[in-house]
């Protein structure tokens, strides 16, 4: 749908602006936010790892629009690529969801897929089962990205900062 684009571009340009003051404070709080500032550079990179964060439900929505919009290396266009990838498949398990609802609410039907025959609700019992799991599987997924981002900048920040007390000797 476009409203939910139009929205996220929104936050994605009040980070960009009005917003940027406060994101540089989140930036220095939560280092975090440098680490993954560093990898939007990268085209692969930065679209791949806005998708694990649309698709775990670690960090809201609308705070991930308006960081990625403080930061001086996410590109509109990576944005918009993942927040439609993202919210795509997104919408899946939640259209199941809702689907699933629908069903225990018309128990009068009486097809075979209906939740009520045997068939019906084990199909709507294992894909809950499978949506649990696959969100379970892509949050640890994207919290170790997370923390091998950030034990990397961490690294590196160490790293340069060895080089410029070598340099002042």
């Amino acid at each position: 749908s476009t409203a939910p684009l139009l929205g996220g571009l929104l936050a994605f340009f009040m980070g960009r602006g009005i917003l940027n003051k406060w994101a540089k404070r989140m930036k220095e709080k939560f280092r975090i936010f440098m680490a993954i500032e560093a990898v939007l550079g990268d085209r692969k990179e930065s679209i791949q790892l806005q998708c694990l964060l649309r698709l775990s439900p670690l960090v809201p929505t609308a705070f991930i629009n308006v960081a990625l919009g403080c930061t001086s290396n996410c590109k509109t266009s990576h944005f918009t690529i993942a927040f439609l990838f993202g919210g795509t498949v997104y919408a899946v398990p939640l259209s199941y969801v809702g689907c699933l609802f629908n069903a225990a609410t018309d128990l009068e039907t009486n097809d075979d897929l209906s939740l009520n025959s045997p068939l019906g609700l084990a199909i709507a019992v294992l894909g809950a089962i499978g949506s649990v799991l696959a969100t379970v599987a892509i949050t640890c997924y994207t919290k170790k990205r997370l923390r091998a981002l950030s034990t990397a900048f961490e690294a590196s920040f160490v790293f340069e900062n060895e080089d410029d007390e070598d340099d002042e000797d």
